[in-house]
């Protein structure tokens, strides 16, 4: 039988240095002081999850896990139907329910300088790229012209999952008091969905 390799079965510490970000070491304070936790434990944790969970998971498919509140898997379990019209009322309303809970706790990245070039869209298209990032539910492109500016959410799934994310964005975005008086054009594409705002 093969050994295994020392790091599988050693429960050995190592000392390691590793450079971060000021401000990811002030917010891992302040979650350490919330959790009642040590820094290092913190630290353990999320790469034990990569190492036993994440890492191996990737071995087998082509695309990146999906991450999701346990109330967004929900609302997937709770639009496993036929009826669009359900998926639609469904997706639309947490989106609207839940849309000013995130956009307040995202509310600092939301503002940061990258996204002001878009105006009155910034929030949204801040929003979209920190969940495209972090979630994998789809990935994003903007195109821009003289009249428009485009959203682009590429996916993988099917027609139903146009409508469920289609419609909880189209809730979220009642939360953006910049998006009240901008129309806003939802459309589905082959694996895509599509946001089409006119310029001001």
């Amino acid at each position: 039988m093969e050994k295994r390799k020392d790091y599988e079965s050693s429960d050995l510490s190592v000392v390691k240095t590793i450079r971060i970000p000021k401000k990811m070491e002030e917010f891992l304070d302040k979650v350490s002081l919330e959790e009642d936790t040590k820094f290092n434990s913190i630290i353990t944790r999320e790469l034990e999850k990569y190492m036993l969970f994440t890492y191996k998971i990737r071995k087998f498919d082509k695309e990146k896990e999906i991450t999701i509140s346990s109330r967004f898997f929900e609302l997937v379990l709770n639009c496993m139907t036929d009826d669009l019209h359900l998926i639609e009322e469904n997706a639309y309303q947490a989106g609207k329910k839940w849309g000013k809970e995130y956009l307040f706790i995202w509310s600092k990245e939301l503002h940061s300088k990258k996204y002001a070039k878009y105006g009155k869209l910034m929030t949204f298209i801040g929003f979209l790229d920190i969940i495209s990032k972090y979630s994998n539910l789809f990935k994003y492109d903007i195109v821009e012209d003289k009249e428009s500016i485009t959203i682009i959410l590429s996916h993988n799934y099917n027609y139903k999952y146009f409508v469920l994310i289609a419609n909880y964005y189209k809730g979220l975005m009642e939360n953006i008091h910049e998006l009240a008086d901008k129309k806003c054009k939802i459309e589905p594409m082959e694996k895509s969905i599509v946001f089409t705002f006119n310029r001001d």
